[in-house]
């Protein structure tokens, strides 16, 4: 068995690139990859799984990533080690780039209760009261400081969250309870994709917002049609 595995030299190569592409180099382990011939060296982000293994052959080098540059598996080859670097560099780029996307549909079965209420064709979109417009736009206000915290926001960012956040307040002395429901979970994922948030950043808004309306939620306003 020949030991094709890196050398010290070029694994501080691929620990300056990680560093410089912003990933947290303490997340990532190196394990070696035994073959019928070779033994080689293999990078796996041990949150994700995710992996980039570094194929090294007699004639040149080559490579097997996970994401891959639009799948989750690509493979090639790269011949030189200057070239292999580039496409390292691609990947780890991909893997910031998934690790930080948010999973809208996760991030949706956190907020489980808005959504069952919004989806449910027996609620009623009776008006909502002015106690209830009093309440929702103090509950609004809750959810908003929290999603300001979330992380640093620029000018427009802000401007964005203030603008999305008064439109619900104003909406919700037209448009009646199951209606503005729908409007403010859209709201609340237009703010995640537009602020970019991570996926567990997206999961705490769902679940900070869930909470702040609680009394929304069990209101006994929600009474079925079917009821009346």
């Amino acid at each position: 068995m020949r030991d094709r595995t890196l050398l010290v030299s070029q694994k501080n190569a691929v620990f300056r690139l990680l560093s410089g592409c912003e990933l947290d180099v303490g997340q990532f382990v190196w394990r070696k990859i035994v073959g019928e011939t070779y033994t080689h060296s293999q990078l796996v982000h041990g949150q994700s799984g995710y992996y980039f293994k570094f194929l090294s052959w007699p004639n040149g080098w080559g490579y097997e990533m996970s994401p891959g540059m639009e799948s989750r598996f690509a493979t090639g080859s790269a011949g030189e080690w200057a070239t292999e670097l580039t496409f390292f560099r691609a990947w780890a780029l991909g893997l910031r780039k998934e690790l930080e996307e948010p999973d809208l549909w996760e991030t949706i079965r956190q907020g489980r209760a808005l959504v069952e209420t919004a989806s449910d064709a027996n609620i009623e979109n009776s008006p909502l009261s002015e106690e209830e417009q009093q309440l929702i736009q103090e509950s609004l206000e809750e959810v908003k400081q929290h999603l300001l915290g979330i992380r640093e926001l620029g000018v427009a960012q802000r401007d964005f969250v203030e603008r999305q956040f008064q439109y619900l307040v104003d909406a919700s002395g037209r448009l009646g309870r199951k209606d503005w429901t729908n409007i403010f979970l859209s709201v609340l994922v237009s703010n995640i994709v537009g602020l970019a948030l991570p996926s567990e950043a997206a999961r705490a808004l769902f679940r900070f917002a869930t909470q702040a309306f609680q009394w929304f939620l069990t209101s006994p306003h929600f009474f079925p049609i079917s009821a009346q």
